[in-house]
């Protein structure tokens, strides 16, 4: 039987070594993969490209 889908703590598969202070909420939840310019807050989640955050007005829902 499968189990439907949860929200999974993702902040837990990233040591405190790999997370980052988030910019935009200041909780040390912002995490990126080895070579790409994006970062994700785990938190509040913002998303950043290369320093600029895609929803620049804080809209989309999360």
């Amino acid at each position: 039987m499968n189990q439907p889908p949860s929200n999974v703590d993702l902040l837990a598969w990233f040591g405190d070594d790999e997370r980052n202070v988030c910019s935009q909420c200041g909780v040390q939840a912002c995490v990126s993969l080895p070579d790409v310019p994006a970062h994700f807050c785990l938190a509040c989640g913002a998303i950043t490209i290369a320093g600029i955050r895609l929803d620049t007005a804080g809209i989309l829902p999360v």
